[in-house]
Order: C-alpha cells, then structure tokens, then sequence
C-alpha cells in the first residue's frame, strides 16, 4: 500500500511515514559497538525480521499469498501493520542505543537465564521503556527529588536509570534477577555519556527477597513481575514503612491494562498506599504498545 494511502487511512502519521523512509536507511547506518560485541541472550525482537525474511525464502511469494488467502485481506493488512509499528519502534530504540553507544533495545526471555531467587517462572520478559513514554511518567516525580532515591524493580538493561540520571535523583538503584543482564546494564551505565553517572547501582537480587533502602523513595516497576511476586513485594514495602517511615512513590506501568488493574487492586488492600494518578501514557512512536500506569504514594 502506498505511503498516501496509509496516511488518507489513519494508519499512521506523518512522523510514522517519514520513520518508515528511514528504515532501510537505519540498517545501513549500523555498526557494532562495544555493547553489541559483547556475549548477550538473544534478542526475540531482532529476530522478527530475520523470521520474516526466513519465510520468504523458504516459501516464496507463493506461500505469502496462500497465507493472505488463508486469514483474508483485512486480517494480513492489520497483521502487517502491527509489525510495521514494532519495527519503527525497534528502528528508533536502536537509534537511542547508538547515540548514546548503548545496548538497552529489544526483549530477551527468561528462559536459559540464570536467576536469583526462586520466582523465575513470575518473572517476565526483559523490554525497556520507551524514552518518550518515560518523560511522560516523570510528571509524577516529586519536585524536591534530590531527596529521594530513584529504584528500578526488574532494572533489566538498565535503560530507564539512564534515563533518570538526568532528573537530579539523589542515588539511583537497579535491581534485576538476571545476573547476565545485570551485567549488560553494568556496562551500559559505563558506557553512557549524556549525564553523571556517579551515583548509580545495580542490584543482583529478587525483588521479592530485596529490602528497600532506608528515606525516600520513586519506585519503578514495568510490569517485572507476576502476582505472586507482587504480594511479597507489597509486604516488603510495608514491612520497610514500619521500620524506617519515608515516604514511596510508586508508578507502576505496562502495556497490558490487566495487569495494573491487579496492582491496583493488590495494592487498595494496604494500608500505607494511596491511589494519586491512573490513566494511559500517549502512543509514542517509539513505543511497542500504548503504556498504561498507576500513580501511589505510601507514608
């Protein structure tokens, strides 16, 4: 389908249509770094296009067209244009990565990694946030945050506390049960130079087993982990208002509605949290799906 036709459509914007021209563009553009050089698990995102690009060659256009006989027109345009969108979404995560000579983009399963603790099944999938949709979320930073300290609950690559070393955070912490991602956001941290670093740590610890630090706290968490998990980190945090009072705030978000829809319900059950904020960031193009958050404040 033609660009015109696709904007005539609603399917995508003009920013969408000019990121789509500069997708072949893009792929000469990159180059390895340090980060891409290093051993990583492998990156289910990368391998979109490296499965479509399979199909083609194994089945041919003949077997495109018997798969687009098979699920109809509508069906293989809107399946096309989902993918067209994660591959914007991955193209411009990629830039992110090689402007700051980072490697924070793409998803990795959990399923040959080593893990602390013993809640790997809850565990979900290593993404990262999008950098427009994180400038959304720090609306709900508090103002005076050279008080606090910044925690990420499942860090992963690390993206989001690079991200948070330019808000002025007192300390920022990462924790993360994979101890080979841990290792990639390590290396991220050494490698970014667009703000201080000297006040960022990463954590190799379950978050159901982790204690959060004494004085105030942001809490991160972007949708780490399962239900289960959530119980025994709402305990923890209640156990650490008891022992230290401070005051939390907590933004919880996630492109699956149901999951904050049980946080928020976990989460109206203790007694120190209040509900501040809820809704649906905007839909960012460099973002997957569109993210949704929850808003806490504990004390």
């Amino acid at each position: 389908m033609p660009a015109e036709a696709l904007a005539k459509a609603g399917c995508f914007d003009k920013q969408s249509l000019r990121a789509i021209g500069q997708l072949g563009k893009a792929h000469k553009m990159t180059r390895p770094t340090q980060i891409d050089q290093a051993v990583a698990p492998p990156d289910r995102w990368a391998s979109r296009r490296h499965r479509a690009i399979a199909f083609l060659r194994e089945q041919g256009l003949g077997g495109l067209m018997r798969k687009i006989r098979a699920y109809g027109i509508r069906n293989s345009l809107a399946f096309l244009l989902m993918h067209l969108r994660y591959q914007i979404c991955i193209e411009l995560g990629k830039g992110w990565d090689r402007r700051h000579k980072v490697d924070t983009c793409g998803q990795i399963e959990l399923e040959n990694l080593d893990v602390a603790g013993h809640n790997k099944a809850e565990g979900h999938a290593v993404v990262s946030i999008s950098p427009h949709t994180f400038a959304y979320l720090a609306r709900f930073f508090p103002n005076d945050r050279q008080t606090f300290t910044y925690i990420d609950i499942g860090a992963g690559k690390g993206r989001s506390l690079l991200l948070a070393s330019r808000y002025g955070f007192k300390k920022i912490i990462g924790v993360e049960f994979a101890g080979v991602v841990c290792d990639i956001a390590r290396r991220n941290i050494e490698s970014f130079k667009d703000a201080s670093r000297a006040n960022i740590d990463v954590v190799y610890a379950d978050a159901a087993d982790y204690e959060l630090p004494p004085g105030n706290l942001v809490l991160y968490l972007n949708n780490p982990f399962g239900e289960n998990v959530w119980k025994n980190f709402i305990a923890n945090t209640e156990a650490s208002l008891r022992k230290n009072p401070q005051k939390i705030i907590m933004i919880a978000t996630g492109s699956v509605p149901e999951k904050i829809d049980m946080i928020v319900h976990r989460l109206a059950s203790a007694p120190s949290s209040t509900l501040r904020q809820r809704g649906t960031a905007p839909y960012y193009l460099d973002t997957y799906l569109p993210f949704h958050y929850a808003v806490f404040e504990t004390s």
